[in-house]
């Protein structure tokens, strides 16, 4: 079970099952975001996203841009957060949310201008604001927990081995 997502491949062979949501030609609901994959382990369903700043493609400006909203809170409120939540209803609405929801983000910053070793306090704010995006906190404990992972540590750490490819 190899998947790409732009230059990068996953070998997700290890996995019980993997689906792409955001592939191509699919018919989305609108107004939702989705990430890149859900894959079901023994125990629970990983959302992941990736984040490729560091593409060959990717401009100067555009690696920059990137930058400023990690920083920011922008990249976690305007895009992570919600794909992660709209992800979840999705798997509920499909009765898909039987098992421990994990929501995974690889960001690869290897050519960026970013201490990765930041990364935890993203994902500190990641993980507050999937408990309380409103004046409330939600209710529903949705996402048993979060991680964003750079390209060195994913591959560290996971047992679904990601590699760049060029063509």
């Amino acid at each position: 079970m190899i998947f790409t997502e732009k230059q990068l491949e996953f070998d997700f062979s290890r996995a019980l099952s993997v689906e792409k949501l955001d592939q191509p030609g699919r018919i989305l609901p609108e107004g939702m975001m989705f990430v890149d994959f859900v894959v079901e382990t023994e125990d629970a369903f990983l959302l992941i996203d990736v984040k490729d700043p560091s593409h060959t493609k990717a401009s100067t400006q555009d690696r920059l841009n990137f930058v400023t909203k990690l920083t920011s809170k922008t990249l976690v409120t305007k895009e992570l957060v919600p794909k992660c939540r709209d992800s979840y209803t999705y798997l509920h609405l499909m009765n898909k949310d039987h098992k421990t929801i994990i929501y995974i983000v690889l960001i690869c910053v290897e050519h960026l201008n970013f201490d990765p070793r930041l990364l935890p306090v993203v994902t500190s704010k990641m993980a507050a604001r999937l408990k309380k995006e409103g004046h409330e906190p939600w209710k529903r404990t949705y996402i048993s927990s979060c991680q964003i992972l750079d390209f060195q540590r994913w591959n560290q750490v996971m047992p679904y081995p990601v590699r760049r490819i060029v063509a």
